[in-house]
């Protein structure tokens, strides 16, 4: 028995002394419970099928992942479950073990409801509840009679919602409302409503059928890109590049525009020093703020190009890929591929965003298929923090999905 169990089961016998029973507070406050592993406040509201993590503690902040928020709770917080989150200044237990050993106030996610929802399932109440705008959240606000006045502030939020409870014994009235306030201050706007963000983890469940492969290919110009006047690939040409990686077929979305070479770098030509490299980037993807676009790169593992041009894998990668030393990987139409994100600097010098890489290392070489993502966030760590946690933003949804089946699609010959 731990004394933050204590803590919970003491706010339960508080709530229920001395008023009526709601129906989003437990029917039971049996000692009993409290030797069981599972929180000894439990909520009516029918319990979520969601097995996911729900509540994560990132950089020591509370990061409450289905409303993509993040709060700051600057007096420490545990996460007890799933659903619940013990936080606040610590604060005397009234329960049958007296500690100063506990959290305050709990945090608890709930399913999506109204402040009609809530008026419903309350059958007593000593204020409330009611609503009222704090920061750009709507909040109900209320509180439930008994040894102590419990009172709640919950956020309305479209996936969960966000309830902040009290006790009501430790503080004042006016002490837990100004220090929840506080709490939903600092999380500002959410994200979403400055830039979207969709979960997906479309590279191991590609969807290609709304994809329509680009099968006009004629040698043209299309423009100066980057300040270099480039033409478009011919189908032969095309296929040429493609026969150097070993690649019977691939399909380019419609959407991505033309293929044209943007770099080529060969020993054979004196244009590098040593090895080959050359990539080949799609004319409608060139206005993400990336000098190469979206692309799809070859490389050997000893080109030297005598530029700052990185490269996308090494040797040691192959070598780490077979052994099954990479943990990021997954499976292109049989071969092994690594995922990464890296930043790009867009033309003017400026971090422009992040590039998001599949690469397929093999003996002696590597292909990249490679797609730039504008920063969205603002905050560069948190977006790159948002696309290694799969969630990408909406307004690049589709391209992304085209992405994807851009990679999907690509067909080796069995030996490469």
């Amino acid at each position: 028995m731990t004394l933050k169990k204590v803590l919970l089961t003491s706010f339960l016998s508080i709530f229920l002394i001395g008023c009526g029973q709601s129906e989003v507070e437990t029917t039971s406050s049996n000692e009993s419970t409290i030797e069981e592993d599972e929180p000894a406040i439990e909520s009516k509201v029918e319990p979520s099928t969601d097995t996911s993590e729900l509540l994560i503690e990132k950089d020591g902040a509370l990061y409450i992942v289905p409303e993509d928020l993040t709060l700051e709770l600057e007096d420490g917080f545990e996460i007890y479950s799933n659903t619940i989150v013990l936080f606040g200044p610590m604060a005397p237990s009234f329960g049958p073990i007296a500690s100063d050993d506990v959290y305050a106030y709990q945090i608890e996610l709930l399913e999506p409801r109204t402040l009609e929802d809530i008026e419903e399932a309350l059958d007593f109440t000593t204020k409330g509840p009611g609503t009222r705008q704090i920061a750009d959240y709507q909040v109900v606000e209320w509180s439930a009679g008994g040894f102590c006045d419990s009172r709640y502030l919950e956020i309305i939020g479209n996936q969960k919602n966000i309830q902040l409870g009290s006790s009501g014994c430790a503080f004042s009235e006016e002490g837990d409302y100004a220090y929840f306030e506080n709490v939903i201050q600092s999380i500002g706007s959410p994200a979403k409503d400055d830039q979207a963000y969709v979960f997906y983890d479309p590279i191991e469940s590609p969807d290609l059928s709304n994809i329509i492969c680009l099968e006009n290919f004629e040698e043209k110009p299309i423009g100066t890109i980057n300040g270099y006047a480039r033409n478009a690939l011919s189908k032969n040409d095309l296929d040429s590049f493609l026969s150097l990686m070993k690649i019977n077929s691939l399909c380019i979305p419609e959407t991505f525009g033309a293929p044209f070479l943007y770099a080529d770098w060969d020993v054979e030509t004196e244009s590098a020093d040593s090895g080959r490299k050359f990539a080949i980037s799609l004319e409608n993807t060139m206005d993400h703020g990336s000098a190469w676009g979206g692309h799809i790169e070859y490389a050997t593992y000893d080109v030297s190009t005598g530029t700052e041009s990185s490269n996308w894998a090494s040797q040691q990668d192959y070598e780490k890929l077979k052994d099954g030393s990479i943990e990021n990987t997954v499976q292109i139409n049989g071969f092994d591929a690594m995922v990464e994100y890296r930043p790009f600097i867009s033309l003017d010098g400026e971090e422009g965003g992040i590039q998001k890489a599949v690469t397929l290392p093999f003996s002696d070489h590597y292909i990249s298929f490679v797609y730039p993502l504008p920063n969205s966030e603002g905050d560069f760590d948190a977006f790159m923090s948002k696309l290694e946690d799969k969630q990408y933003p909406d307004e690049y949804e589709n391209e992304l999905k085209s992405f994807d089946a851009f990679v999907n699609s690509v067909e080796f010959n069995t030996v490469q």
